[in-house]
């Protein structure tokens, strides 16, 4: 029997169960963070947003879950749908996210020329030429990290451009999350293009998930953004 609990920030209550993660396929019982509801043909949903905890993971994720039918409401798929109302729901899916599902549904300015730069680096890599793959890489995640400040701090446009890349990652410091990604994700792509390097004991494909990691946070943050917009809090 699943343990039940309610998510945070939220009135709904969901199976809490051993799952695959997604990104690292190891079986956890994730963290939730929040949640927001899905209806359509009198079905109801949720999908919450998930992390992996496994330390060598810790990637963001979605999972969904179906409403538990009860037998005893006839009328359940009637009733008024308000956040307010307590539902059980039961584990469904995972959703995982990777960088072509965001490429395709997300067409955000700061995403252009990431995913173009990324993606010559990705078929450099894919033939075999990693040690000159890695500075794709990491030029990519320049181009992210700027743009993606840019479209914050659209009035520092000329500051940001010039900016060190650490100086960058520092405007995002309220995000612990993809503040912690990022800087690690900036320190490897250093490694790969500096004569000596720091981290002896990683390589390219622990940059390449760094970046995808901080590509997650930043989706998630923009999805939150409109959270807010679209829903704002009736309760004030």
């Amino acid at each position: 029997m699943a343990n039940i609990y309610t998510i945070p920030n939220t009135d709904y209550t969901v199976s809490k169960e051993a799952i695959e993660c997604p990104h690292c396929s190891v079986s956890i019982v994730p963290d939730l963070f929040h949640a927001i509801k899905i209806s359509s043909n009198g079905n109801r949903h949720i999908v919450a947003f998930a992390c992996c905890v496994e330390s060598m993971c810790e990637l963001p994720f979605l999972l969904e879950f179906k409403q538990k039918y009860s037998p005893k409401d006839e009328n359940w798929k009637t009733k008024p749908f308000i956040q307010q109302d307590v539902y059980n729901y039961e584990y469904e899916s995972s959703l995982p996210e990777d960088l072509d599902a965001i490429r395709d549904d997300d067409k955000r300015p700061y995403l252009t020329k990431f995913f173009e730069i990324y993606e010559h680096a990705h078929q450099t890599h894919e033939q075999g030429f990693t040690e000159v793959s890695g500075t794709g890489f990491r030029k990519s995640f320049e181009f992210l990290l700027k743009d993606y400040a840019i479209f914050c701090f659209p009035n520092d446009k000329d500051k940001i451009a010039y900016q060190p890349l650490q100086q960058v990652i520092k405007r995002f410091s309220e995000n612990k999350q993809l503040n912690i990604v990022a800087e690690r994700a900036a320190w490897l792509g250093n490694d790969q293009t500096h004569y000596t390097i720091e981290w002896d004991e990683m390589d390219v494909d622990d940059l390449k998930n760094l970046i995808k990691s901080t590509v997650f946070w930043i989706h998630h943050a923009e999805f939150a953004k409109d959270l807010l917009i679209s829903m704002a809090d009736k309760r004030k």
